[in-house]
């Protein structure tokens, strides 16, 4: 665990929690280049390789306030931090790859942890990228939005880079959790935060319900099945509307992987981590593949396998 503060206490919780003494934490200021180029060095000269990388790292200030290297501290930490760490871990060969000369059997893994706020951000411009001046609240919320618009990007022409012709070197992977009640909201000014607070509690979910996708899709990975979170919303909602019962349990073919999550979620308590996968479309195959041969995949098995071992086995 990488963090900025809070060492050794979030790590202690996690060993408490995860009943896992293999829990270390190294200090980094992700909105600090100097700190992060030290940390990066620092898994270097350990001989450190990393088969998953979890970027999870944001940050709302208010208003506008700066970084040590002059730049935009939201910037810094919730876009330029992430683009560093990757460069220089993928450079030295921390995170194996065949550019650096030590590809591993299974492709690593990068997930990058974003936000659907994106979907209402304004198009990347180029001319101003990077640049600093003055803003409020209303200015900060949007810059969260824009800046997760702006690491989707990268992530996405990482990925371009990094794996050609068919073959994944690294695999690069992007989340949109859906509204998670985290503590971001601490540097907002105090009524905003108290009504934020009150929001955040009441609709958005625990930290550890929208971590559980994260660690599947890292898991699913790992064993080499892949997985694709699929996206959730009140317009796939309403297809369950029927005009002669509470609901529909099928709304025919159309989103009808997405309808069916929502229809589940209706039996499901909120505080309950849970995931629905949708196995209809790799149940089987036509032709022999390095997944399985021809026939029956049993696709998932080795993914909640590896999730099993990975959260509860010790």
């Amino acid at each position: 665990m990488a963090c900025r503060s809070d060492i050794p206490g979030a790590g202690e919780r996690v060993k408490e929690l995860s009943k896992s003494q293999k829990v270390e934490m190294l200090p980094v200021d992700l909105s600090d280049v100097d700190a992060i180029r030290a940390f990066c060095a620092q898994l270097k000269e350990r001989g450190e390789t990393l088969d998953v990388v979890v970027l999870n790292a944001g940050v709302t200030p208010p208003t506008s306030n700066h970084t040590r290297q002059g730049q935009d501290r939201m910037f810094a930490v919730n876009y330029l931090a992430n683009v560093i760490l990757t460069r220089r871990l993928l450079a030295s060969g921390v995170i194996p790859n065949e550019t650096a000369g030590n590809r591993a059997r299974k492709p690593p893994r990068i997930i990058f942890i974003s936000s659907d706020s994106h979907q209402g951000a304004s198009a990347i411009d180029f001319d101003e990228f990077g640049s600093t001046a003055p803003y409020g609240v209303t200015k900060a919320i949007h810059n969260y939005s824009y800046f997760k618009l702006v690491l989707n990007t990268y992530a996405t022409e990482l990925s371009r880079r990094l794996n050609r012709d068919g073959r994944v070197d690294v695999s690069v992977n992007v989340i949109c959790p859906g509204p998670v009640n985290t503590d971001i909201i601490r540097d907002a000014p105090f009524l905003l935060r108290l009504v934020l607070r009150g929001i955040f509690t009441l609709v958005f979910q625990p930290p550890a319900k929208a971590a559980l996708p994260v660690a599947f899709l890292a898991a699913a990975k790992a064993e080499g099945e892949g997985a694709w979170r699929m996206p959730l919303g009140a317009g796939y909602d309403a297809m369950l509307k029927s005009r002669f019962a509470d609901m529909r349990n099928s709304c025919g073919r159309e989103a009808g992987s997405i309808t069916a999550v929502h229809f589940l979620k209706r039996f499901v308590k909120d505080e309950t981590p849970w995931i629905h996968l949708d196995i209809a479309g790799v149940a089987s195959l036509a032709k022999d593949t390095t997944l399985a041969p021809k026939g029956a995949t049993g696709w998932g098995v080795m993914a909640l396998n590896r999730l099993i071992r990975d959260l509860l086995e010790r």
